[in-house]
């Protein structure tokens, strides 16, 4: 007979305690009336979200109320985290984000959700100018809350919940809708001087019988985040390409005004070809000691010159090229549509909608690519290999210089060289949600609400890059291009049109129940169902070239001489246009969509239970994943993942609480994961196939330790806890080793392995309930958190990876508050000071792991810095005026998270050579208006 031993679990344990518990207290009512009477509770559900919503001990949690944000001038993304040291925002490169980074891990490891829809993951295309790998960017002015959540939190937001989530609500009819009223109308104005952002929202809200409805119409412009003003005091020097006219032999054994190189005439300028001959055009050079006898004549002495690079200093906003430190210019805008309305047809049954749509659109001009042409553009093997066929237009040097980097790309030196990048983002939203609050007494003993609800949501994310050689030099013309007066003209482009869809039904149930026999507990149930279907599609092509073809050819018998020179005419131009695309390849130049479609069941189950010295919390989530594909390399497969979180808080006094969390946290593969790492494969083979076809990804894994004590009274709140994450299973580029080991294909893989440990410590303090001697409202605060590696390694089988190199981890960080707000609320000023250490090198360095040796990995880091910052309020009736100064004393300093654009794990890797570049901005200011009616 075979034995089935039953092995205890976390997860086991919590459904096992949840269904028993629900039981007993039935059972008990059920067994005597007189021993647990189920006590109706009349439930008020909280319209702002708090740190104990989803679990008891609060741990990990930051939550942020729409007022909050409103005083801590949050305009954007950037500023959200501002204040919070542990939670930092991740920069995509070309001005928008790619999510999140918390307790050491980022983008889609980070998850974001709005309403409980996920957000568009950051999509890698890699080995493409276009790229992207952008989020959707949310609009903060459609927010009511927003809750940080630290650590693994898959229990309560799924997939990708890795090292925590950020989960937004947002702003419904009664938020603006004022007491005592059946209407509201609110009105904010403000701008930020760090990037000129101007920002204008209205919303507008009422009611009448049972029907509400909100909306709300933002808009917002912006330029690039400036850096300090102290770096617009440096400026480059540059030697550009030039040529010079090789007229005159300049050599120390010459005769004076000895003719030099080659010269020729165009028959189509000169019929009669009686015309001043043109000389051949060389390259620059580094010149040769000058002749002494006989001294150069002055035709002579210009030539000599001319031979040199041409040197010229620029400014820091003038200059293109590596060493850049100023920003790319950007334009920035958006425009937000939201709008929600119901109708409430009695006490028991509410039917609402909503919908969005947002749209950013993110301009820039790429700064470092260099729009002139330097001695280090100058390849033997390609570069100048036709050289206009030896001849050039009157009147432009450049001319003569014809560059040729293969597959089309064929582009003269007389052209300025651009490159502009264009990010167009857009959501639309549309949902509907039934609300169901049985009257009834029988059916309010089992569930205090029933909501049925229904999103379809599109994020389409597109990105273009062009790529310019049709504007004369120093002329920029985003708009040019190749035409038959622009002889060897150039345009490239290449675009990525990501679009992620989801169509989520949700069924949610919830019960508060009392007791007085366990523990005088309160008790909130809540049961999830739902299911998403969803689709990735990433449109990779629009990749062609276009060049004017051009050029000349020789006619006669010339020999290059003054009385016998060259007679050229120009050949036929040209339009040619060369498609990159190609069905047939399985690298990045397939343009190919690539399609996943398939769904997301999910079942969730939480228990709360709160009483006057113990508090517990347990949850469970079940997730199954389906992905499919019809590219037989993109890999088709299920999921299955639970999930759970447990927290207790002992109270042994009512100001004192102990506490502890353990939760886990899994990710499916990114769906650029599952498509796979293609650009180096150019064709299809049998080794191949079978790396593509046979690879397996399996589901990254985190847990989360947390123990916490808090404390509070009338001096406020001193919470400070101790946390450790282990990361299993996380995916990275790397090659597997196959049994022959005789060649392997990189791809991703999981490979990676994350320990760390850390302290978060958040107060704030209330100096009246201190001492009594301070007047009311005045308070100070303190936050800190500090992340420390402990292991990181590469699972045993793989090769030509990356050790895991931990630029996620923000530096350790203090931030100190002090300030005065008024009792009722007319008026205030603080001032904050933020302090950060230095990156620690080690956490950058590793190794790259190649076969039987190893290439050292190392970065840039940060310098410890400062800042302290001053922000005031002044309320007058239905006004309020904000204003913040940042940077008050203008200290020059870079933050880690600017700095980590350069870094191999970078988005879009910012290649640039000069650390200046990341400089945070000077002093700037930020100004809001709000009206409130």
């Amino acid at each position: 007979m075979k034995e089935h031993h039953f092995r205890y679990s976390p997860v086991a344990l919590a459904i096992l305690f949840t269904l028993t518990h629900q039981y007993s207290i039935a059972a008990e009512k059920a067994e005597n009336s007189d021993i647990a009477v189920l006590d109706e509770v009349v439930v008020t559900e909280s319209r702002y979200a708090h740190e104990r919503q989803n679990e008891v001990t609060g741990l990990g949690k930051v939550v942020k109320n729409y007022e909050e944000m409103s005083k801590n001038q949050i305009l954007g993304i950037r500023d959200l985290t501002r204040y919070d040291p542990g939670i930092s925002v991740v920069e995509q490169g070309r001005s928008a984000s790619s999510g999140y980074a918390i307790r050491g891990v980022d983008k889609n490891r980070v998850a974001m959700l709005v309403d409980g829809l996920p957000q568009a993951q950051s999509y890698k295309t890699l080995a493409s100018q276009a790229n992207g790998g952008a989020i959707n960017e949310i609009e903060y002015e459609n927010i009511r809350s927003i809750e940080l959540s630290k650590g693994a939190s898959s229990a309560e937001y799924g997939s990708g919940a890795l090292g925590g989530a950020v989960g937004f609500r947002t702003k419904d009819a009664q938020d603006i809708i004022k007491e005592g009223q059946n209407w509201g109308l609110d009105s904010k104005t403000a701008y930020a001087s760090k990037n000129s952002q101007f920002v204008q929202s209205i919303a507008a809200a009422g009611q009448a019988g049972g029907f509400e409805a909100l909306l709300i119409a933002t808009e917002r412009r912006g330029k690039e985040t400036k850096i300090h003003p102290a770096a617009h005091q440096y400026s480059h020097s540059i030697e550009r390409l030039t040529g010079y006219e090789n007229r005159y032999d300049l050599r120390s054994n010459s005769t004076l005004n000895k003719p030099g190189g080659r010269f020729f005439l165009i028959k189509d300028d000169c019929p009669a070809l009686n015309c001043e001959l043109q000389a051949n055009v060389k390259q620059n050079r580094i010149p040769f000691s000058p002749r002494t006898s006989p001294a150069y004549s002055e035709q002579e002495r210009k030539q000599y010159e001319q031979m040199p690079y041409r040197k010229e200093t620029l400014s820091a906003k003038e200059y293109t090229g590596k060493e850049r430190i100023a920003p790319n210019p950007l334009d920035y805008r958006s425009r937000s549509i939201f709008l929600k309305m119901g109708y409430r047809f009695n006490e028991s049954h509410y039917l609402g909608g909503v919908l969005e749509n947002t749209k950013q659109r993110y301009d820039i001009r790429d700064m470092q690519t260099p729009s002139y042409f330097t001695a280090a553009d100058i390849d033997k093997n390609d570069a100048l290999s036709l050289k206009n066929s030896g001849a050039n237009e009157r009147g432009n040097l450049l001319d003569a210089f014809v560059f040729s980097r293969g597959a089309g790309r064929l582009y003269g030196a007389r052209y300025s060289r651009v490159k502009f990048f264009d990010e167009r983002h857009e959501k639309k939203r549309v949902g509907l949600n039934y609300e169901f609050k049985p009257q009834h007494a029988v059916l309010a003993k089992w569930i205090d609400k029933a909501e049925l609800k229904w999103d379809n949501q599109h994020i389409h994310l597109n990105s273009r890059v062009h790529s310019l050689h049709c504007s004369e030099y120093p002329v920029v013309d985003k708009n040019c291009r190749p035409s038959l007066d622009k002889p060897w003209s150039m345009y490239e482009t290449e675009r990525n049109n990501y679009t992620e869809k989801h169509n989520i039904i949700r069924l949610e149930l919830s019960k508060a129940v009392e007791t007085e026999k366990l523990l005088q507990s309160k008790h909130k149930f809540h049961l999830g169902l739902g299911v998403d279907h969803f689709n990735s599609t990433m449109n990779h092509g629009d990749w062609y070239i276009i060049h004017t073809q051009a050029g000349y050819e020789r006619v006669g018998s010339g020999r290059g001489t003054l009385t016998q020179p060259d007679i050229f005419q120009r050949k036929p131009r040209s339009l040619q246009t060369y498609h990159v695309c190609n069905s047939n390849s399985v690298s990045v130049t397939n343009c190919d969509p690539r399609h996943i479609t398939g769904h997301n069941r999910f079942i969730t189950l939480r228990d709360l239970m709160t009483s006057q010295y113990l508090d517990l919390g347990l949850g469970i989530r079940f997730d199954q994943h389906r992905f499919k594909s019809k590219d037989d390399w993109t890999i088709s497969s299920s999921y299955r993942n639970w999930s759970w979180n447990a927290g207790i808080t002992v109270k042994p006094t009512e100001n004192i609480g102990i506490s502890y969390r353990i939760s886990n946290g899994f990710r499916v593969p990114a769906f650029y994961e599952l498509f796979g790492k293609r650009e180096q494969s150019s064709s299809r083979n049998e080794l191949t196939n079978k790396d593509h076809q046979n690879r397996t990804l399996a589901p990254e894994k985190s847990t989360n330790h947390e123990f916490g004590v808090s404390f509070k009274g009338n001096f406020g709140y001193f919470d400070v806890s101790y946390f450790r994450n282990h990361y299993r299973n996380l995916i990275a580029e790397s090659c597997k080793i196959n049994a022959s080991g005789v060649g392997c294909v990189s791809n991703f893989h999981n490979t990676q392995n994350v320990a760390l440990n850390g302290v978060a410590l958040a107060a704030k303090f209330d100096l009246h309930g201190i001492l009594s001697l301070v007047p009311d409202g005045f308070y100070s605060s303190l936050a800190y958190n500090r992340v420390k590696v402990k292991k990181r390694e590469i699972l045993p089988g793989f090769t030509y990876t990356n050790d895991p190199t931990l630029d996620a981890v923000q530096p350790g960080r203090y931030v100190i508050g002090f300030g005065y707000e008024d009792p009722e609320g007319k008026w205030g000023i603080g001032t904050v000071t933020t302090y950060s250490k230095a990156k620690l090198s080690s956490e950058l360095e590793g190794s790259r792991h190649l076969g039987n040796h190893t290439v050292k990995l190392a970065g840039k880091v940060t310098r410890s810095w400062y800042t302290h910052d001053l922000t005031g309020f002044v309320t007058y009736k239905a006004f309020t005026l904000r204003a913040g100064i940042y940077n008050l004393t203008n200290r020059k300093y870079s933050t880690w998270e600017s700095v980590r654009q350069s870094t191999v794990n970078a988005v879009n890797q910012d290649l640039g050579s000069n650390y200046t570049r990341f400089a945070a901005p000077g002093r700037n200011f930020s100004v809001a208006f709000e009206m409130k009616f």
